[in-house]
């Protein structure tokens, strides 16, 4: 496979980021001055599952890159569970859009695709001008929905098949494979399903596409905050992974223009109905040029941990978190309306957690923010709390 230059057009190429090299298929960069876009795939599958969708957006003066992630990759696909973190898997999708020039690009994502989408777009506000997520929720919606709904529960059992070393591989990878031909690549066309036989065969490549779920979980870690971006949610109402409460509750984590389509389909949306998808994504990306897009203020995770408050907290403001910093109580006891931001990290928790609450409270009233009941270990009594007023508070 050739390396990446900017002189090449259509097909596959081998692009060098981050100290690894990635299989990919790029197609547009023809089209001088085209917004850039970033296509994740997720499991089990490659970025062959993209062609129409890439194909569509060339054709419409796109620059579109496709890459096989991170284990999927034979030249990155390293040994180490650690190594499958989000942080690493988000860095992969940053360090291809600069390996092929894109400073701000489009991001769209399926499956676990759509977790690193969503990620990038927290954490990379100035790199990430609109998001696209197939099936995938956002991460504090499907978080919401694990710990509340026995629907999704019973919906994402299957990962307990990936989460010990060696179960997973033996039945996703017994007889060649012969699981997820039948099961996840039946309803595949020739080439696509001929590719995917070829890959997870490959040596390491099933474990390392394991170790995705073996080196994250949804039920720690930072959480990530309300998406402002433009964004597009495609969900199929027959998807037997991911459930109708997480797709719903995905309004309530966007706060930038939101558009849900729910289409009669399972999980494998590209597969099912490549023109719909593509048309759908077409229509967002043309819609939201990022000509047009201010770049956001960063508040990534980080940016929002080294953020220093403004003044002080006014003492006719209470506070009161539970031990377990699931939720907080904010009093307001002051003759004036006061409106803010709290950030909350707690001592047991791990360093890049922390949990944010925007408030806007009357003169003599209180509210309780609850964080969906996720808990990193005891708070009460070493939490570190900072009260960000916003511009226009008190007022």
């Amino acid at each position: 496979m050739p390396m990446f230059g900017p002189e090449h057009q259509d097909g596959i190429v081998q692009v060098r980021s981050n100290g690894r090299l990635f299989r990919a298929r790029v197609a547009g960069f023809e089209n001088a001055g085209g917004d850039g876009v970033v296509l994740l795939h997720g499991y089990p599958a490659t970025s062959i599952m993209w062609t129409p969708v890439i194909h569509t957006l060339a054709k419409n003066g796109f620059r579109v890159i496709a890459f096989d992630q991170r284990g999927y990759s034979p030249g990155a696909r390293p040994g180490r569970v650690k190594s499958y973190s989000k942080d690493n898997l988000v860095g992969d999708a940053i360090g291809i859009a600069n390996a092929v020039g894109f400073e701000r690009f489009h991001i769209v994502g399926h499956d676990w695709g759509g977790v690193i989408a969503w990620l990038a777009a927290d954490r990379h506000p100035d790199r990430v001008a609109t998001v696209t997520s197939l099936a995938t929720p956002h991460p504090e919606a499907l978080r919401e929905a694990l710990l509340g709904s026995l629907e999704q529960l019973k919906s994402s059992s299957y990962a307990l098949l990936t989460f010990i070393p060696g179960v997973g591989e033996f039945i996703f990878g017994f007889n060649q494979a012969a699981y997820l031909k039948r099961y996840s690549w039946n309803m595949m066309s020739a080439p696509v399903r001929d590719e995917y036989e070829r890959v997870f065969t490959e040596p390491g490549a099933l474990s390392a596409a394991l170790k995705w779920y073996r080196a994250n979980s949804f039920f720690s870690g930072a959480v990530v905050a309300k998406t402002r971006q433009p964004t597009l949610y495609i969900w199929g109402n027959q998807d037997r992974s991911l459930s109708r409460e997480g797709a719903e509750k995905t309004a309530d984590y966007v706060k930038g223009p939101y558009k849900l389509v729910k289409m009669i389909a399972a999980h494998r949306l590209v597969t099912e109905f490549p023109d719909r998808v593509s048309q759908e994504i077409l229509s967002h990306l043309t819609r939201w040029p990022i000509a047009v897009l201010p770049p956001l203020p960063p508040v990534s995770s980080g940016a929002v941990g080294e953020q220093k408050c403004a003044g002080s907290k006014p003492r006719c403001l209470r506070l009161n978190v539970a031990p377990n910093g699931t939720a907080i109580q904010i009093i307001n006891k002051c003759e004036q309306r006061h409106a803010g931001t709290i950030i909350l990290r707690c001592n047991k928790w791990p360093d890049e957690a922390y949990t944010l609450h925007e408030f806007d409270l009357g003169p003599a009233s209180k509210t309780v923010y609850v964080t969906h009941g996720l808990s990193f270990g005891e708070c009460y009594y070493n939490q570190t709390i900072c009260i960000a007023p916003h511009s226009s508070s008190p007022r």
